[in-house]
């Protein structure tokens, strides 16, 4: 895997790292982004070998060039979130990635007594691939319907859906979206102007394309209240805020359930389990994470329901 790492962008300056790393034969590791965490940790491994100090290490120039160097050698397209998740960690913190034209990333530090668990419910792939990239793509189809629609206009144009509150999106922007559309007749309207989504889009497949949006404009909305909320829980302790937290954590799987076409009846029976767990099991929420490449829930509670959690799991 070729990954061009440098200590330093200074043109002028002495340049360290490595352009090369060969590998006889490459692990297979099963979980969340194995792939990912497998060539972020060979990064890591590799950067740290020029002495380098560990705490000068950018993750998200790392997660670039970890996401370049499978482009360009293998072919392969790595998610930068996963590589910015597969980078760096903070012990007792969450990582918070705020997409734009430059990603940024913070730390949020996690209340004490809060449990947040990933678990890995062992059922591997929980949508194909097709429905996962639909998933993906659609709200970005969506988006240039938008954007042609305020062109003629003469409105300002916006550069995603997280600039959207669902106000605006209720108020009148969702009626630029089609409810439905294929492939083939969203591609005869956008391929030459926006080639770099147009690669994704399957001509044969329809399109939900208004639900996918108001996902994505939605799912905006629940990350920075889920964000409130937990910071708040660490600064009170109260664990109200932790109940809101959760909720927004099942609105979200629900959404990804209606939506995104997103689903498994496994997996829906464990959040099920929680959910109707009680307030006294301290399990507040679940969402199944990304767009089910795996079967990986996120779990949020107090740590009083660790040892539920661990029985609703052992029978699932």
């Amino acid at each position: 895997i070729m990954i061009g790492l440098r200590r330093s962008h200074q043109l002028n300056t002495p340049k360290f790292g490595f352009s090369l790393v060969i590998w006889s034969r490459l692990p297979n590791p099963l979980g969340y982004a194995g792939r990912t965490a497998f060539a972020s940790a060979v990064s890591m491994a590799f950067k740290a070998s020029t002495g380098l100090d560990k705490k000068r290490v950018d993750g998200i120039r790392l997660a670039r060039a970890v996401v370049q160097g499978h482009q360009e050698v293998l072919g392969e397209y790595l998610r930068t979130s996963d590589a910015l998740t597969c980078s760096l960690g903070e012990y007792q913190c969450g990582m918070y990635i705020q997409h734009g034209v430059d990603p940024i990333m913070q730390w949020i530090p996690v209340g004490e007594n809060a449990l947040v668990a990933a678990v890995d419910l062992g059922f591997g792939e929980i949508a194909d691939y097709d429905t996962r990239i639909a998933a993906a793509t659609g709200p970005a189809m969506g988006m240039a319907h938008l954007n042609a629609g305020l062109k003629k206009e003469k409105k300002e144009l916006y550069g995603g859906w997280g600039q959207i509150t669902p106000g605006e999106f209720e108020g009148g922007l969702r009626a630029h979206v089609p409810t439905k559309e294929t492939g083939a007749e969203w591609l005869a309207k956008f391929s030459k102007s926006l080639p770099e989504i147009a690669v994704h889009v399957d001509p044969n497949r329809p399109y939900r394309l208004r639900a996918l949006a108001e996902h994505a404009v939605r799912e905006s909305g629940r990350v920075n209240r889920f964000l409130e909320q937990f910071n708040e829980y660490t600064r009170t302790k109260r664990d109200d805020h932790l109940m809101e937290g959760g909720k927004v954590l099942f609105s979200s799987h629900r959404s990804l359930k209606e939506k995104c076409s997103i689903r498994d009846d496994r997996v829906e029976d464990f959040i099920s389990r929680i959910q109707n767990s009680g307030k006294d099991s301290s399990l507040y929420g679940a969402r199944l994470t990304g767009t089910g490449r795996d079967s990986v829930v996120t779990v949020l509670g107090h740590s009083d329901g660790e040892s539920h959690l661990r029985e609703i799991f052992a029978d699932a």
